[in-house]
């Protein structure tokens, strides 16, 4: 799923690229074969900004505008075609070597069916996740598109 997403959405600059996937991986170690999946994706030298925070303390001002307005084009981007990614979090944001954001793992993001579409279960990561999917009840729907923009506040 996330290939097939991240496909979708390759042509954003703001968003990590998988260029391949294959579902009947291999796994060898400790004399063991176990199989596996795996995506071969871009990348992004910088690490997580969560990462970056906690070496430097903190990020300037203008950087952290920058990777504002970036990681705002690329979730407007995604919501445009009809997707969700709906674990935004600074672990999921990724810097490049340019310090360029790539929003990574979609491997939980929801695509659309209808103009008026709901989610009715929980994703995401609590401390990110907006209240009314933290207070989810059974059977409760949720708009995943403003979930998005609450984790974007987040950040």
């Amino acid at each position: 799923k996330e290939h097939s997403i991240s496909t979708i959405l390759e042509s954003h600059p703001n968003i990590l690229n998988s260029f391949y996937s294959n579902p009947d991986g291999v796994l060898a170690a400790k004399g063991r074969e176990e199989s596996v999946m795996y995506n071969v994706i871009e990348i992004a030298e910088n690490g997580p900004i969560a990462n970056y925070i906690r070496i430097t303390g903190s990020i300037e001002e203008d950087l952290a505008r920058l990777i504002a307005i970036q990681l705002i084009n690329a979730v407007s981007y995604m919501h445009s075609k009809s997707i969700a990614h709906l674990d935004i979090k600074l672990e999921n944001i990724l810097l490049d070597s340019f310090f360029n954001i790539k929003l990574a793992d979609m491997g939980i993001s929801d695509i659309a069916t209808s103009k008026n579409y709901k989610c009715a279960y929980r994703k995401g990561t609590v401390n990110y996740m907006a209240p009314e999917i933290a207070e989810l009840k059974s059977r409760a729907k949720f708009d995943p598109f403003k979930a998005d923009v609450y984790s974007l506040g987040v950040c």
